[in-house]
């Protein structure tokens, strides 16, 4: 099984170098779920595509059988880390991600306890190819000066499991009692 983002992954299966997407996890990531549902979106500074018809981008957090539905395209950071506060990841860890994700989904780590005392409340991935056993994502980190930002060469880091996407990004996302793992989606409802 092999599916790809056209406009990101090469046809070899290499991950599009050239390809420049905004300086920031959550425009990055929304740029490119926009651009696998709609080729022509272009991004602009704010999120705002050139399609004001475009959906928002939601995130969901499971907890068992229920979800917070957040509309991550009009939320401010501090908002979405509100309303993620206390809610539980998925529960197996060991979950294997190409069987979980899709392309046209991203991924995102939220900080929802209260122990950890780092800067970084989330981090955002989209899905830029699915294969048996690994999942390749955008990985793009946040600009220096958030009113500043730019566009960047395209990032990538490859997991085969929520356990080992933590493990390769390290602190403080690999702290699984402060840290929930959530699906970002631009449907309408929960994937």
């Amino acid at each position: 099984m092999s599916d790809r983002h056209p406009t990101y992954i090469t046809q070899t299966g290499a991950v599009n170098k050239k390809r420049r997407v905004p300086e920031s996890c959550i425009e990055s990531t929304e740029t490119i779920l926009r651009s696998y549902k709609d080729p022509a979106y272009k991004f602009q500074k704010g999120g705002e595509g050139s399609s004001s018809s475009a959906p928002p981008m939601f995130l969901y957090l499971k907890n068992g059988h229920s979800a917070v539905k957040i509309n991550v395209s009009d939320s401010d950071s501090q908002d979405t880390f509100k309303q993620c506060a206390g809610l539980q990841s998925y529960h197996d860890e060991g979950l294997a991600l190409d069987k979980l994700l899709h392309v046209g989904e991203g991924l995102a780590i939220i900080r929802t306890g209260t122990a950890s005392k780092s800067s970084y409340d989330m981090h955002f991935l989209a899905v830029l190819k699915v294969e048996t056993g690994a999942v390749t994502f955008s990985d793009v980190s946040e600009p220096k000066q958030w009113d500043q930002v730019s566009k960047v060469p395209l990032e990538s880091i490859e997991a085969s499991s929520i356990a080992d996407l933590r493990a390769k990004l390290g602190s403080p996302y690999d702290n699984t009692s402060d840290y929930s793992v959530g699906v970002v989606t631009l449907a309408t409802s929960p994937p």
